[in-house]
């Protein structure tokens, strides 16, 4: 699917979900940790209101950037635009979700830059993108699948370069709704 055979078409899209996956994350987990570290207890509408403003900037940042982006670039991109749609909330608020409890759980919100510095690169080479997983140990096959971003990465290839029917990524979208509801859940417990 690297129809112009160049690094950039064959690297991008599938390190874009990595950027949107990292800089929520990174921005969020920060400021839940910079608010923790203040003596802030959420109440629930507050707890909300971050979520769907992280949820609204999230969701635009996606749309930008597998939609005008790709086109700019000339990127592959388009091939399931309507499941695009329906997935991007569905990754953003797993991604909500993961950040919200690694910022419940830090000790200071710079520790969050200290765990991105060491799982960015990690990350993306346990996506698949870069090494076939099935070169990989089992070991790793399993830990590369438990990964929301490898979901996510993986799920945003299918849809975006390969065009594939959302019916073959619902294991993904339940998947990363699973793993975000938990998250969320224990965000929520451990916020308010």
């Amino acid at each position: 699917f690297n129809t112009l055979s160049g690094y950039g078409s064959y690297i991008f899209p599938a390190v874009s979900s990595l950027i949107i996956h990292q800089t929520i994350l990174l921005g969020l987990a920060m400021l839940i940790a910079s608010y923790r570290e203040k003596g802030w207890v959420a109440n629930r509408s507050e707890f909300f209101a971050i979520f769907a403003a992280l949820l609204t900037i999230g969701c635009l940042g996606c749309l930008y950037l597998f939609g005008f982006t790709f086109w700019l670039y000339e990127y592959p991109h388009g091939g399931n635009f309507w499941g695009m749609l329906f997935a991007v909330p569905i990754y953003v608020s797993c991604i909500i979700g993961l950040a919200m409890l690694i910022g419940s759980l830090v000790d200071m919100p710079e520790r969050v830059g200290h765990l991105i510095v060491v799982t960015s690169v990690p990350l993306f080479l346990l996506t698949g993108t870069a090494w076939p997983h099935q070169a990989m140990p089992e070991w790793m096959q399993i830990l590369a699948q438990a990964l929301p971003s490898t979901q996510g990465i993986q799920m945003f290839l299918q849809l975006n370069q390969m065009g594939v029917p959302t019916t073959l990524i619902l294991p993904k979208l339940l998947y990363l709704g699973m793993i975000g509801s938990l998250c969320f859940f224990l965000a929520y417990r451990r916020l308010i």
